[in-house]
């Protein structure tokens, strides 16, 4: 399941990328993309980070400089029938060093080094998050979700459907339900998902302000008054995840329930939406803003950060005329 980016195509995404009506120059490897702000290399797990720069249609890998150390230029063939921004998540697969791309209502697309797709499963339900199981299989969520839509699914590497999960069945009161009147197709808003076990999960259900377990297929465990909640993730003997209150974005971690703290409280118009909560093999924790990325130590402080150039606080510029940060993932190299 290869699809090659055409010779004439990738010229021109070389060049320049048109979507809608923003044309952006592109930035090639070697060049300095964003602006290290903080780095205390005696506390920074080493590594890279991906995201996609939706303005550019592009895969960007950064080295903890800021400088492009890998490109990929999303090719029209796989975004198309997508919205590369409206929650075009990547993630790093350690074991083929390849890259795991879920673009909504297209599909998820593994990317090579060479720029090859080496797997796919095209789809509408999908966006926001999309993980590759120890298994082997491919789970994803759908938060652009009518009543009806699955918000989870998980596929085998042939494509075969081996799970799938539906609203009706997670036991939501309709009252407890958050929605954004911009958002038509919105009804958990499930945007994140992460296998735990076999056949259990950690689902994130934004409008829901909560997130719960599921383990073949019912709801084992529900945290609730997570407000707008994004990526959750075990946490040493509890949860971390990142709440998004009137103007500012914060991280929690809930030591067990009913114990949570603030782990980290950035200033008002920074760091805001929190949407990355990624921890780290040395104990730190990899987090994003629309226009920063950083990693915080266990005690919840910034010892590495950058700020991209160009890009913008999404809060404070709802029409996104420019660029911002959906998500990122680390890379160990």
């Amino acid at each position: 399941m290869n699809i090659p980016t055409t010779g004439s195509l990738a010229k021109a995404l070389t060049f320049v990328a048109v979507f809608g009506s923003t044309l952006v120059a592109m930035a090639g490897v070697g060049d300095q993309f964003g602006k290290a702000e903080i780095h205390q290399p005696d506390k920074v797990q080493p590594g890279r980070i991906a995201f996609v720069d939706t303005s550019l249609a592009k895969l960007i890998e950064l080295d903890l400089t800021g400088k492009v150390t890998w490109e990929y230029a999303i090719p029209f063939a796989l975004a198309a029938r997508g919205r590369l921004s409206a929650g075009t998540d990547v993630e790093w697969l350690q074991e083929s060093d390849h890259f795991l791309l879920a673009i909504p209502e297209s599909g998820v697309f593994e990317i090579n080094r060479k720029g090859d797709v080496v797997w796919h499963y095209k789809t509408r339900f999908v966006d926001h998050d999309a993980d590759r199981l120890s298994n082997g299989n491919t789970i994803f969520v759908n938060g652009w979700d009518a009543d009806t839509d699955p918000i989870v699914t998980e596929v085998d590497p042939k494509g075969k459907i081996v799970m799938q999960l539906f609203a009706a069945q997670l036991e939501l009161d309709p009252a407890e339900r958050r929605t954004n009147p911009d958002e038509r197709y919105s009804n958990t808003h499930a945007n994140a998902v992460m296998g735990l076990a076999d056949n259990e999960y950690l689902i994130s259900l934004r409008n829901f302000n909560q997130f719960i377990k599921v383990k073949d297929g019912r709801v084992t465990a529900r945290v609730k008054n997570a407000r707008r909640v994004h990526d959750p993730s075990p946490y040493k003997e509890g949860f971390l995840f990142a709440v998004h209150l009137r103007n500012r974005s914060e991280l929690i971690y809930e030591r067990s329930p009913g114990q949570r703290e603030s782990l980290f409280k950035p200033d008002q118009g920074t760091w805001t939406p929190l949407r990355t909560v990624e921890p780290l093999r040395n104990g730190n924790i990899l987090i994003t803003g629309s226009r920063e990325v950083g990693q915080l130590d266990a005690e919840g402080k910034l010892v590495w950060s950058i700020l991209m150039d160009g890009y913008v606080a999404e809060k404070s510029d709802p029409r996104r005329k420019g660029s911002v940060i959906y998500k990122a993932a680390f890379v160990y190299k």
